[in-house]
């Protein structure tokens, strides 16, 4: 699943926190919480080496790169910094 289906169903979630026990609390319980995003050689191993268009268009430490800046995108979006 992609970051981006991910962040979505994340987005989808907070929706259900907020109908749940309202606003207020949901915002209490976002900014508490503890968050792991990992992204890693399973990543590598299924986007990278399973497509030929990500291997056509990046090298090994382009394409880590490239995922970096993505996660750093995720995180960002998660914490309205985007």
């Amino acid at each position: 699943m992609s970051l981006s289906d991910q962040l979505d169903m994340f987005k989808e979630y907070i929706k259900k926190i907020n109908e749940a026990v309202g606003r207020n609390r949901t915002t209490m319980i976002v900014s508490k919480s503890i968050y792991i995003v990992c992204v890693g050689s399973d990543d590598i191993a299924n986007t990278y080496y399973q497509s030929p268009f990500r291997s056509a268009e990046y090298d090994i430490p382009s394409y880590t790169d490239f995922m970096a800046s993505e996660a750093s995108k995720f995180l960002q979006v998660c914490f309205g910094k985007s």
